[in-house]
């Protein structure tokens, strides 16, 4: 993952470089954290110590998705983070894929999922 990550960023010449990933693109964390990048981390492995520490040590602006129907979310991890300044959208009955038993309210889920992108990436 690291390696990966580190050559995309050596191919950008941007201002502004923001990390995103999803799942186990999580365990880029360290690398950004590294670098100070500003982050959206869909569904972290919060329960991977490395994980969780990454995005704490990270002084980037960044935001967290996740639910506590997903085996690898720890909503008190992520409470801890959401103290320590990060943003956090948890979406109390959304499972790792960000998803539902219902089509409906799973569409609804990837809605507010946008909305709270969006107003991360207004914020920026």
């Amino acid at each position: 993952m690291r390696r990966h990550v580190e050559a995309a960023h050596a191919a950008e010449d941007a201002d502004q470089v923001l990390v995103v990933g999803k799942s186990l693109g999580t365990r880029a964390a360290s690398y950004a954290a590294e670098r100070g990048l500003d982050a959206i981390w869909f569904t972290p492995l919060l329960v991977e110590p490395v994980v969780a520490e990454g995005i704490a040590a990270n002084a980037g602006r960044q935001l967290l998705v996740g639910g506590p129907a997903d085996e690898l979310w720890d909503a008190a991890v992520a409470r801890e983070l959401a103290d320590a300044g990060c943003h956090v959208l948890e979406v109390i009955d959304a499972d790792h894929g960000m998803g539902t038993p219902d089509a409906v309210r799973t569409a609804e889920v990837h809605l507010e999922v946008a909305r709270a992108v969006d107003a991360f990436l207004r914020a920026t």
